[in-house]
């Protein structure tokens, strides 16, 4: 993040919508305008809304699911591609990818609601 007019700076925009919120946390569903490194969690985290389990970018939350894998226990954000629209690098013909959040996510007990 940098101060508008700052030399070689480039443009990083998103829409974004909030579903849920409860005790201090929101799920939100983002769509991403420009495709720019880190966006999402730069965006998000310097307008002081950093994701759930993001300690790189301000959050202080560590995430605890018993369905959680081993492997991943404490190093987790809660940060996840829900659909992704691409052209198909060969065909060139539009892609869509789709996946549910991990079911883990259901037991960290964050949210109430359907994610």
């Amino acid at each position: 993040v940098v101060a508008e007019g700052t030399p070689q700076a480039r443009l990083a925009e998103l829409r974004y919508e909030v579903r849920e919120s409860r005790e201090g946390r929101s799920l939100v569903r983002v769509e991403l305008l420009t495709g720019r490194m880190h966006q999402i969690r730069v965006q998000l985290a310097s307008r002081g809304w950093p994701i759930v389990g993001d300690q790189q970018y301000g959050s202080t939350h560590v995430i605890q699911s018993p369905e959680m894998p081993a492997e991943w226990r404490g190093d987790v954000v809660l940060l996840h591609s829900e659909r992704l629209e691409l052209q198909h690098p060969v065909r060139y013909d539009p892609l869509c990818l789709q996946a549910p959040p991990p079911n883990f996510w259901r037991s960290t007990g964050l949210w109430s609601g359907s994610l």
